[in-house]
């Protein structure tokens, strides 16, 4: 009986996965694109300038090097400033013809005269550094604004259905995108061109009439989330120490690395969270947040091979960052906040990380040299990754926090029973089942009506309902109800001070 219930949770899996990448296939497609030249501009040398290009792959950039080589990503994250600042004090979200028509105009020029620079010996020559300087800026602007407007695609689409998109897309993004390493290089700058224009008309297509583009002067209360704030800070940190180590292994290493730990950390947040049921708690920083701390703990041991390391981390980065996004959408969808703002705080954050993780890399190997700076390096990175885990799984948010939402049920806000439900399932470390369980019997609903409920045999009900018990060390059905009415009346308490 129990093997036959996995089997049909696969496949109930697979077919809700499929069913919803069939139901929307343009943002499929879409995020595909946008994540092949998003991962292009910042993640390898198709389209930018890497650390190998400035200084024949050492770590010991001078400062025109440097600029040259975050050029791109410092323009990416003014874009987001400039489009969070613009509604914070104007309430103003640009959504016109010429704002649509301005994005894949920026994203397209720039990439071609960096290009052109890039091949014009941009080592020598100061007119065509400012060039390449001129493009990779246009880029990094062009790139924040369709990854702001995707942000709000994430908003009407809903967490779930983002999550799902978002990972799924990421396997022919980065097969593609390692593909084009083997094509001449006018191939894969046409090929780029032709997905951010495509990316761009699907995501202005899909929120063309959607009321949170029309109703752009409406005022909300904006919310600012620390915990998100500090999730995607550290995120950025441990980024941007490995992203320098892994390009100064090689540029196409670098990235077959990336690419292979981004498909198999979006296929593993698929698996874990809509098989399991997880909430974001468990699932950030219970498992991903670790994932990425043994990423940087094998970069410790094996220095100063980095290879094993970042493939790891790479796995535990883009479980983390899919899983940004379905938050990001859940924010927006319950807390009304818009994406103009929440995509541009969470994002400037993470590039504040990845900027302070370029610079203690830097620093560590340029002061104690490359393989003492480099254990030196991941060690603090790790233990900063823990240390986040740690602090951001208290229970202070417990009542309403996102952190006890799971991303592979529906986005709809939980009453205060529920709430008070999920809390005692996660203080009582139940498992995502019991924890479903356990909701019907504090609800006093009888074992046949849970049974049927939740497709489970009556033994199955029978048996988890005894583990619960057993956990919670409460006795009978009376017991379940008693403890949760008490915990709403702690709330309640809590809610008068």
């Amino acid at each position: 009986m129990m093997r036959r219930e996995r089997e049909t949770d696969v496949g109930s899996i697979a077919y809700q996965i499929a069913r919803s990448l069939t139901q929307r296939p343009t943002v499929f497609m879409g995020m595909s694109l946008l994540w092949i030249w998003a991962w292009a501009v910042f993640q390898s040398s198709l389209a930018r300038a890497t650390a190998g290009d400035v200084r024949g792959g050492s770590l010991s950039l001078g400062y025109w090097d440097l600029i040259i080589w975050i050029a791109p990503l410092l323009s990416y994250a003014l874009g987001f400033a400039v489009l969070g600042g613009l509604y914070f004090f104007r309430r103003f979200m640009p959504h016109d013809r010429a704002w649509r028509a301005s994005v894949p105009i920026l994203m397209i020029g720039g990439l071609w005269l960096t290009q052109f620079a890039l091949g014009d010996a941009m080592h020598r020559q100061a007119l065509v550094r400012v060039l390449y300087l001129a493009g990779s800026s246009a880029m990094g602007f062009g790139t924040a604004f369709l990854h702001v407007e995707w942000g709000r695609v994430s908003g009407i689409i809903g967490l779930r259905l983002t999550m799902i998109h978002g990972a799924a897309a990421t396997l022919p993004a980065g097969l593609i995108l390692a593909a084009l390493t083997n094509v001449p290089r006018e191939a894969s700058v046409t090929i780029l061109s032709v997905a951010a224009l495509v990316s761009a008309l699907l995501a202005f297509g899909i929120t063309a009439d959607s009321p949170l583009v029309q109703d752009r002067e409406k005022q909300v209360t904006l919310q600012f989330s620390k915990k998100l704030a500090a999730t995607a800070f550290v995120q950025g940190c441990s980024l941007g120490a490995i992203e320098i180590l892994l390009e100064n292994s090689g540029g196409d290493i670098s990235l077959m690395l990336s690419m292979g730990g981004f498909i198999c950390g979006a296929m593993l947040v698929l698996t874990v969270s809509m098989g399991f049921g997880q909430d974001f708690n468990r699932l950030l920083y219970s498992l991903g947040f670790p994932i990425m701390a043994l990423g940087c703990l094998l970069i410790t041991i094996f220095a100063p091979a980095v290879e094993v390391g970042g493939f790891v981390h790479a796995v535990g980065y883009r479980f983390v960052d899919v899983l940004i996004w379905a938050l990001m959408a859940y924010v927006m969808n319950n807390h009304g906040q818009p994406a103009h703002w929440v995509t541009s705080i969470a994002t400037l954050w993470l590039i504040a990380g990845q900027f302070c993780g370029v610079f203690a890399c830097w620093l560590f190997t340029t002061e104690l040299g490359f393989a003492r700076g480099l254990e030196a390096g991941e060690a603090t990175i790790a233990c900063a990754l823990l240390l986040c885990a740690l602090l951001a799984t208290n229970s202070q948010n417990m009542r309403t926090g996102w952190g006890m939402v799971s991303p592979a049920e529906g986005a709809q806000p939980l009453g205060a029973f529920d709430l008070c439900c999920q809390s005692l399932a996660h203080e009582y470390r139940l498992t995502a089942r019991e924890a479903e369980v356990f909701s019907f019997v504090a609800k006093g609903y009888p074992r046949s009506y849970i049974s049927d409920r939740l497709v489970l045999a009556d033994g199955t009900v029978k048996s988890h309902i005894r583990r619960i018990y057993l956990k919670m060390d409460i006795h009978s059905r009376n017991d379940a109800i008693a403890l949760v009415e008490k915990r709403l009346e702690s709330y309640a308490t809590d809610g008068e001070r």
